[in-house]
């Protein structure tokens, strides 16, 4: 896999390249998602409480626009195909494009063009419209969704696929999430299981024994594709007890957000959780895989949404 690329989508080839897309989707067992934009506009104690964690983040998203989105798609043989959607949206000459300048700076280093993306980008109304009518992605089966500490990257891929703000509660994020994209796995949270060390996610990938790549940046479609590539290696040897950690999601500050898979009707209203773990399953410190350790691991059915500090995570 050394080397291996993303598909670059630009305006100019969006109606050839979507295509594509949805076909991989019909024929994916998970989807892989990653994204880039201007970084957080707010900055938030980690001690505060559930409602205002979640206030902060919903502003940040808001507030800001997505600048790049990378999707792999993984069929129920291991292949791949990596996409890299680059949007038009952000103009980093605008004042009132709200950003956070390290982060401009890092999207720079690792090679986003503010200027091409600007010039030769698609429009995120033009996507969003073709996703939605699209009968593949409105009618067929939805995937499971991967992330790597991904509560911002559900957050972006909701406020595109709707093109509206953010819900006002935590609550309705939750049954967002869960009526427009289903099952959502966040990869930090499963390796918190296995009492990982917190490492960014190409070491991480380098110590499970997945292939690296070669020369490459860290741009969404390479890190979509490790992040998915990384979940198939774990659940591939846990064979179906990696479910028990679905609908958890990491917060840019390592706070642990559940949200709830809720499937039934009645389940309509959701309050803050916070859910202590186990004390061999808290801490840092390297570990090998074992499915033992999820299997003596019980996580209660969540039946409601919230942040749990990083003193308190679930995993």
């Amino acid at each position: 896999m050394a080397g291996a690329k993303a598909r670059g989508v630009w305006a100019s080839n969006l109606h050839q390249e979507f295509p594509l897309m949805m076909q991989a989707l019909g024929e994916s067992r998970f989807v892989a998602v990653d994204t880039k934009f201007a970084g957080f506009v707010r900055h938030i104690s980690s001690s505060a409480g559930s409602h205002e964690l979640y206030e902060d983040d919903r502003r940040n998203v808001n507030g800001t626009k997505i600048i790049q989105l990378g999707l792999s798609f993984f069929d129920a043989h291991g292949r791949s195909r990596t996409w890299e959607i680059n949007f038009r949206d952000f103009d980093l000459l605008s004042p009132s494009d709200l950003r956070w300048p390290p982060a401009i700076n890092l999207l720079k280093h690792i090679g986003i063009d503010f200027v091409r993306t600007r010039e030769e980008g698609v429009d995120s109304e033009d996507f969003a419209g073709l996703l939605r009518r699209s009968k593949r992605w409105t009618r067929g089966p939805k995937p499971l969704w991967v992330t790597f500490q991904g509560f911002y990257d559900v957050a972006y891929l909701l406020k595109l696929l709707t093109g509206a703000l953010l819900p006002r509660s935590l609550e309705g994020f939750a049954r967002l999430a869960r009526r427009r994209l289903g099952r959502i796995v966040d990869v930090k949270c499963l390796l918190r299981v296995f009492r990982v060390s917190p490492l960014p996610l190409a070491r991480i990938s380098h110590s499970l024994g997945v292939p690296a790549f070669v020369g490459a940046v860290l741009q969404t479609g390479v890190a979509s594709l490790l992040s998915g590539m990384v979940y198939g290696e774990i659940a591939a040897q846990l064979g179906g007890l990696e479910k028990g950690v679905e609908g958890i999601l990491c917060g840019r500050k390592d706070e642990t957000i559940v949200v709830p898979l809720l499937r039934k009707k009645r389940a309509q209203r959701a309050a803050a959780q916070v859910v202590r773990p186990p004390r061999h399953v808290h801490g840092g410190g390297r570990a090998p895989l074992s499915p033992r350790m999820v299997a003596s691991y019980t996580l209660p059915p969540p039946r409601v949404a919230g942040f749990s500090r990083p003193n308190q995570t679930l995993i």
